[in-house]
């Protein structure tokens, strides 16, 4: 993931630009040939040097730019709609709209077709970052096929496959039909997919 050629392309900038002061102690036990983890972790680490070092680079993944533990983000939710119902238990997505701008974020309709989206980095149900996004929707559901499939100990089971609720198109950020804003503070989105669906 970004994320995370983030996080380690940071710590190997980070570390070539500071480098620590040996460990002479841990240069000792592995001389020494004692190659066993926990022996070799138990005696590093009684070298106040390496302690520090540990310190230090935890302080770095802590205050590296884009690696805090949550971002400010804005309050994003509503209702969706299909068919003229609710459209329960959902998966919906917003994707960035624009390249290099917003932060994808998720989340998923309940039972009244109700939602509210996280980014990977925010807090949870806590929106998204201000930008324009594409909405994308994905509802499954197993329908029989009316095979049966015989079981190992013997008798059958009648086969089922999982099959898209919603017009294929709205599970694609390519294809979906779904834009929207969002601005700073809340931001209330219900989405009728019937005036999307019935146009293509």
């Amino acid at each position: 993931m970004a994320l995370r050629t983030t996080v380690f392309g940071g710590l190997w900038e980070a570390g070539a630009v500071a480098k620590a002061p040996r460990c002479n102690e841990m240069e000792n036990i592995k001389s020494r040939g004692y190659t066993s983890p926990v022996f070799f972790w138990k005696h590093a680490m009684n070298n106040a040097q390496c302690m520090l070092l540990g310190f230090v680079l935890c302080c770095l993944v802590v205050t590296m730019p884009g690696c805090s533990r949550y971002v400010r983000t804005e309050h994003v939710e509503g209702t969706v709609t299909y068919q003229g119902k609710p459209l329960a238990v959902a998966e919906i997505a917003f994707t960035p709209a624009v390249k290099g701008e917003g932060r994808p974020a998720f989340g998923m309709t309940d039972e009244h077709g109700k939602y509210k989206i996280q980014t990977m980095q925010g807090k949870a149900d806590a929106g998204t970052t201000p930008g324009k996004y594409k909405v994308v929707l994905r509802k499954m559901e197993s329908v029989k096929t009316g095979r049966k499939i015989p079981n190992p100990d013997g008798g059958t089971t009648e086969e089922t496959v999982e099959k898209s609720v919603l017009p294929a198109f709205f599970a694609s950020g390519k294809s979906t039909p779904i834009t929207v804003d969002i601005v700073k503070g809340e931001n209330i989105i219900d989405i009728d997919l019937d005036q999307y669906a019935s146009g293509r």
